[in-house]
């Protein structure tokens, strides 16, 4: 949804009927990364650009990847979540099970590429994490914060 704050109408930014979730602007406020289930009804991270209260050019910029790992509690396919753009607005961190048996996974990476084909945006391992919450970059840029499971303690940062 989007919130006109001189009017206070709201609207929708997406109209078919999947699970839309953990919107974030990019730094310069053009684009709008998210995690959407409208490809196979699983997890993955779309952007588009935000012009005029609309996003527009809805692209997906994770890959559809069936892993063979023996997962205790999740489905087959691997999924990405929380995703957030770097302070230059340059990559998307994103948190994904990919390669992993427990838990969400790990850190990926992307480097922001216009026009790129959907599902084939390269990504990169950065490390394995039990990820709590979503990360977020530090003012400028250098430090990230985020919650972990890590030492078997909840939400620990």
């Amino acid at each position: 949804m989007a919130l006109d704050l001189q009017t206070r109408e709201t609207h929708a930014l997406t109209s078919e009927g999947a699970v839309n979730l953990e919107a974030r602007f990019s730094p310069d406020g053009t684009r709008i990364v998210f995690v959407s289930t409208t490809f196979n009804k699983r997890f993955h991270i779309f952007a588009g650009d935000f012009r005029d209260g609309q996003l527009q050019n809805i692209q997906r910029l994770t890959g559809e990847n069936r892993s063979s790992l023996p997962r205790y509690y999740y489905s087959a396919f691997d999924t990405e979540i929380s995703p957030t753009w770097t302070a230059d607005g340059k990559e998307i961190l994103y948190v994904s099970n990919r390669g992993h048996i427990y838990g969400s996974g790990g850190f990926w990476r992307m480097r922001r590429t216009e026009g790129s084909t959907p599902g084939l945006a390269p990504a990169k391992f950065i490390t394995k994490r039990q990820i709590g919450r979503p990360p977020e970059f530090s003012p400028e840029g250098i430090r990230l914060v985020y919650a972990s499971y890590l030492g078997r303690a909840w939400h620990q940062l």
